[in-house]
């Protein structure tokens, strides 16, 4: 795949809703080795799983985060569509002391 042919769209953050455009230096940036390698701090992540990801299979993800908060739910799509009923969980997570 050419990811420099690829069209990128703008998006909004979930937050702060800034806009933010993905581009083809970001795909680059994740295809580098070193964005697979071991992570350094894993407490700092917050990994959310549903066993139904028709994209991703979660039990790689569990033994990729190891020692990271890890939420699994049963069922579920890639979309993780509870995502929007727990803002307030999530808010709680990233804005601690």
């Amino acid at each position: 795949m050419n990811i420099d042919r690829l069209q990128w769209a703008t998006m909004l953050t979930l937050i702060t809703h800034e806009g933010f455009t993905l581009e083809a230096s970001h795909i680059r940036q994740l295809m580098e080795p070193r964005m697979w390698q071991k992570l350094n701090s894993p407490e700092n992540f917050w990994v959310l799983l549903q066993t139904g990801d028709e994209t991703l299979d979660y039990r790689q993800a569990l033994q990729k985060y190891q020692g990271a908060k890890l939420t699994v739910e049963e069922g579920g799509d890639h979309s993780f569509h509870i995502l929007n009923d727990s803002c307030q969980i999530f808010l709680g997570f990233y804005c601690k002391d």
